[in-house]
């Protein structure tokens, strides 16, 4: 029968069991992250309880037991190990206490003394060794470690921390060795692959990083959270540049796909691969596990949903779908109803979509909630224009004015507002004001867009040669940029000017936009420069067609009416102005079917040949009236 020995002086008796051939040895195990407040407090009762000699648990297996025919020097030898390790546990409760107010140098003090009254507790050594390595103290880190390291029953993880402490003092070779060995004993040691792939990287032999991390993908029992370090490792690599996008994706989809199988219910995992997929590239996977984390396991504090829905809804844009996006923010808005910078997007979104009238009550929202919002006002007023409202974009760009320093935008919108008024003069000083402050501080600013607009507004202005020059520098850095294409090609092929090289912008601008109806007018009226009627006859046709009923405009008819005319065909030409006059009655239409009414008049049945029937230059006021003359690029889209 067991019985109570005696223990230190001023210290109760514990219940005793047999112990074995070792003698039984105090084990407590350090948390990895901080404790819920249930388990430091047991901690805590726990170690006070043992350290005041308090009667424990037999069952707990925390006391040392002695037999009834132990000598009395292996009962002395008994309870001062006990007390050493019930003061090593007491220190361990304490620095969980400390963990919890956040005392981090107060908790490692404790800690190292609970270390020193156990040093063969190997968990306390590993939870002590890696808050020195996130302290950068690894010679600490290495003299806690190092002592056990060389026990035949030292685990992978230790050793895998051993190899991270050498490695971070430069012991290169030494730290390989750690952890090859730490895998040899544990091949889930995801420290001991992560860090012969950091090692590799170090040493440029990416192949070796990417075959370190491969080993350890092949372990057919790894877990969903060993999978997600090391694809969260091959993510760091594909990011900093050191292996290659493909090769990094290929294996990222594999990993994650199997860490997907495998989450279990944990959220945190849910989380992490979610991450996992967005960072590697497959946006369409992150929204599909974003959205089964919040469907499973909603967020307690609408905080943690609202940024969850946050980075939903740029995954949502990421794969350009406007109205799930729109849905994303719209339940953000019902969290928090009053966040100007939710609204800026819906903004963004109705704008991009069309639905100029909501996206200006959502600017408008966005800039009461936060006058100091600057982006806002510029999407106001590009909001305005397009609902052809120059005037207020321009008293919303006052105030602007009158809150924020100049700048390129305010000076580019402004801009746009003047031409959008016919004010072309005033227009191209804003634009050139706004280069100048683009040259000083934001270059990138200097696009196609910006150009194409300084191009227009030199055009209507008459300067052709700044027009051209503008444009050329447009078609220069964005070489499909269809609308600049197509505008300096219309240009000069309604001049006669440059008419092989005007053919040739406005077939590049039809290869990238084929059924717009303003480049197939432009490419009939060029192609009628050319004398080649036939040919125009086929793409104003199909100009025409492609207006539809919506879009139909004097000049298509107007253009179509003269190549009808160069063919021979008056009357069909006849038909096609009195269209256009309908659409637009411009003295100068009425008297081309005045002069085409009179000439068959006066030589009734006569043909007329082609090369005879062509009509002088429509002219420059008509040629204003076309489509594609009069673009203002969509004020909505940011320049930059």
């Amino acid at each position: 029968m067991p019985t109570a020995i005696r223990s230190a002086p001023g210290r109760s008796s514990h219940p005793r069991r047999s112990p074995d051939a070792t003698g039984a040895r105090l084990r407590f195990f350090p948390f990895e992250r901080k404790p819920e407040r249930g388990a430091f407090c047991f901690c805590l009762s726990l170690g006070l309880s043992l350290a005041a000699g308090c009667r424990g648990p037999a069952s707990q297996g925390f006391v040392v037991a002695a037999s009834e025919t132990a000598a009395p020097s292996v009962a002395r030898s008994a309870d001062k190990a006990l007390e050493r390790r019930a003061d090593a546990f007491a220190h361990y409760a304490m620095g969980v206490v400390e963990d919890a107010r956040g005392e981090n140098d107060q908790a490692i003090a404790e800690y190292e003394a609970a270390l020193k009254a156990d040093p063969a507790n190997e968990p306390l050594a590993v939870e002590l060794a890696r808050r020195y390595l996130r302290a950068n103290q690894p010679e600490k880190a290495l003299r806690v470690l190092d002592p056990l390291s060389n026990q035949p029953k030292a685990s992978g993880r230790l050793l895998a921390y051993l190899g991270m402490a050498r490695q971070a003092l430069g012991r290169k070779e030494e730290a390989e060795a750690a952890f090859k060995e730490a895998i040899r004993r544990d091949p889930r040691a995801l420290i001991a692959y992560r860090g012969l792939a950091q090692l590799a990287i170090e040493a440029n032999h990416p192949e070796k990083a990417l075959a370190a991390l491969d080993q350890g993908a092949k372990s057919p029992d790894a877990s969903a959270e060993f999978l997600i370090g090391l694809t969260e490792q091959l993510l760091d690599m594909m990011e900093t540049g050191k292996t290659s996008r493909e090769q990094a994706r290929a294996r990222a989809e594999k990993w994650l796909s199997r860490a997907w199988a495998l989450r279990g219910e944990n959220p945190a995992l849910f989380e992490r691969i979610a991450e996992g997929w967005r960072r590697a590239g497959f946006p369409k996977k992150a929204i599909e596990a974003y959205s089964e984390l919040l469907r499973r396991f909603p967020p307690r504090l609408s905080i943690g949903e609202a940024l969850l829905r946050d980075r939903l809804y740029r995954l949502y844009l990421q794969v350009g779908d406007r109205q799930g996006a729109r849905a994303q923010l719209e339940a953000i808005l019902r969290i928090n109803p009053t966040n100007p910078f939710v609204h800026l997007m819906l903004g963004s979104i109705a704008s991009e979509e069309g639905e100029y009238a909501k996206a200006e009550e959502s600017f408008r929202k966005a800039i009461l909630l936060n006058p100091d919002l600057e982006t806002a006002y510029y999407q106001l007023a590009g909001t305005l224009l397009a609902q052809n409202k120059p005037e207020e974009a321009l008293e919303v760009l006052g105030k602007a004015r009158s809150r924020f320093k100049p700048s390129f935008l305010l000076e580019f919108y402004t801009g746009l507002a003047y031409g959008a008024q016919e004010k072309y003069a005033e227009a191209l000083k804003r634009f050139t004001a706004a280069r100048i402050h683009a040259e000083v501080a934001e270059p990138r600013r200097l696009n196609q867009f910006f150009y194409f607009q300084l191009g227009t507004t030199y055009e209507r202005l008459g300067k052709i040669d700044e027009a051209a020059k503008a444009l050329k520098k447009a078609i220069q850095l964005a070489p499909r940029y269809a609308p600049a294409l197509n505008y300096l090609g219309y240009t000069w092929a309604d001049r006669g000017e440059h008419l092989e090289e005007a053919y040739e912008l406005i077939r590049r601008a039809l290869e990238v936009d084929p059924t717009n109806a303003a480049y197939l007018d432009s490419m009939g009226w060029a192609l009628y420069r050319l004398k080649r009627y036939k040919e125009a006859l086929e793409y104003q046709l199909k100009a025409v067609k492609a207006a539809g009923e919506e879009e139909q405009d004097a000049t298509l008819y107007e253009h179509l009416g003269d190549i009808y005319q160069a063919l021979g065909q008056k009357k069909k030409a006849i038909e096609a102005w009195r269209k256009a006059y309908q659409l637009d009655p411009k003295p100068e239409i009425k008297a081309k079917i005045d002069k085409a009414k009179a000439c068959a008049s006066s030589q009734p049945g006569a043909p007329q040949s082609p090369q005879t029937a062509a009509p002088q230059p429509v002219g420059k006021d008509a040629s204003q009236a076309s489509p594609q003359k009069a673009p203002r690029a969509e004020p909505k889209s940011d320049p930059g």
